[in-house]
């Protein structure tokens, strides 16, 4: 019990230390951030390219620009937040309809093509 609640705090320690570092310094200006290697190697965006901005300009509340940046990031951070809550322990059993919506084959792959479509349309 001890050691899940460890690493517990560990992950929650690193999720707000990488919120205050994602708020304090806009990826845009700063060198603190990695690039995006599909980017730099080919040229073309991937469909994760502009995701520091955006989480950077989410933080500051502005969804407007960071919908600019990376829309499908801003779309779909709520459905991965919401699956990753209903994956908790305490509610995996209290809705397990949800959970199987969210998880199962046909949602993955609708999302995977959902990645593949807006990259090739940012492409364009």
């Amino acid at each position: 019990m001890m050691k899940k609640h460890l690493t517990l705090a560990v992950f929650a320690l690193i999720f707000i230390g990488l919120g205050v570092v994602f708020y304090s310094f806009n990826p845009q200006n700063s060198s603190y951030f990695w690039k995006c290697p599909i980017y730099y190697f080919t040229g073309y965006l991937c469909p994760g390219c502009g995701s520091q901005r955006a989480i950077h300009e989410l933080l500051h509340l502005n969804i407007k620009k960071a919908f600019e940046y990376n829309a499908l990031f801003v779309t779909v951070t709520p459905y991965v937040i919401l699956a990753i809550v209903l994956n908790t322990k305490p509610l995996r059993n209290y809705f397990p309809k949800t959970r199987k919506l969210f998880f199962n084959p046909q949602a993955i792959l609708v999302l995977l093509g959902i990645a593949v479509v807006f990259s090739v349309y940012r492409n364009i």
